[in-house]
């Protein structure tokens, strides 16, 4: 990687998921003889899944929707968003 000097080379991708149980504490502290306890209400609900595709000029593509990520998601996505605008972007310059 030391060869690739030019930070315009780089394109970072992520996936991130979250739902209504994303902030939720599995473990936690309390004083000594007295249960640790934290009463929550079930919930259920909606998972989404986000998929950006990252370089220095922040945030280039972007794909939100409901659901995992799953292999066609993925591809789909790098079709769609990532190779296209870099044809585009080739053809441009």
């Amino acid at each position: 990687m030391a060869q690739y000097d030019d930070p315009d080379l780089f394109l970072f991708l992520d996936e991130s998921t979250v739902n209504n149980l994303t902030t939720q504490c599995l473990a936690g502290w309390s004083r000594r003889g007295t249960p640790c306890v934290w009463h929550l209400t079930f919930l259920r609900g909606s998972h989404y899944s986000m998929l950006p595709a990252l370089t220095i000029d922040g945030i280039v593509a972007l794909d939100i929707f409901e659901g995992a990520i799953n292999q066609d998601k993925f591809i789909t996505f790098l079709q769609e968003q990532i190779v296209s605008s870099l044809y585009i972007l080739i053809l441009v310059y």
